[in-house]
């Protein structure tokens, strides 16, 4: 996982940290993020992979390339961000109609 923090540019301190140090990401995804998704009734175990890859089939469904999320989620593979997307139900309802009027249709 990409370290949550940043330096601040021109400083010593961190942009996501207590000052001097970066935030540690299983402290924040305990502490933090997870009692907000209990209260929200989210599954247990929800955290920064399902975060992941929702944002990777939300640029999936805004039209972006296998490429384009490569490079915008930072993963150094196209496989690595393939096994991230998900088709959304109703693209995959929309996919399976449109080779059912072709093959219904003998246009294949």
């Amino acid at each position: 996982m990409a370290e949550l923090s940043a330096m601040k540019p021109g400083t010593d301190g961190y942009i996501f940290g207590n000052g001097s140090q970066p935030l540690d990401e299983r402290s924040v995804l305990q502490y933090r993020v997870r009692p907000v998704l209990r209260k929200l009734g989210l599954p247990k175990g929800t955290g920064w992979h399902c975060f992941r890859r929702l944002h990777v089939s939300l640029l999936q469904a805004a039209g972006a390339s296998p490429i384009e999320s490569l490079k915008l989620v930072g993963h150094s593979n196209s496989m690595m961000t393939l096994n991230y997307m998900v088709i959304e139900a109703n693209r995959e309802a929309e996919l399976v109609t449109g080779v059912e009027r072709r093959l219904l249709a003998g246009a294949y």
